[in-house]
């Protein structure tokens, strides 16, 4: 597994620490997975690979549970994708990955990326593009 993310392959990482920690189910596996799968999630972000890597990270938290997956990366790749969604004025899309993934975010949140997506919209109004 280290060699494998000394030359970020990340995505073969998560694989292998998920048999690791099947096998063996020490603190040390469990780490290595929950680093795996953060390790893998960034590199997502940092290929702008957003919304994959925001349903990547859903995906572990609906399996592994809260302890796995720090709420705040749940946020952050949901803000980037519609960063992303926003600068391709793909507004319509922002607004269905809004309405389909709220339940996701706290309240604050919610309102937080509705604000960003409203702003964007009549910026985009106001400027004719």
């Amino acid at each position: 597994m280290a060699e494998l993310q000394k030359r970020s392959l990340h995505r073969d990482v998560v694989g292998l620490s998920i048999d690791r920690w099947i096998f063996d189910g020490s603190t040390v596996s469990f780490r290595d997975m929950r680093d795996a799968f953060r390790n893998y999630t960034a590199d997502l972000n940092s290929k702008t690979r957003f919304k994959e890597a925001y349903y990547f990270i859903m995906q572990i938290y609906a399996l592994y549970g809260q302890e796995m997956v720090n709420h705040d990366l749940v946020f952050s790749m949901a803000h980037n994708y519609i960063v992303d969604l926003l600068n391709g004025n793909n507004f319509n899309a922002a607004n269905r990955f809004l309405s389909q993934e709220t339940h996701n975010l706290t309240e604050q949140e919610s309102k937080n990326l509705i604000k960003l997506v409203t702003e964007g919209e009549i910026s985009f109004a106001l400027t004719g593009g």
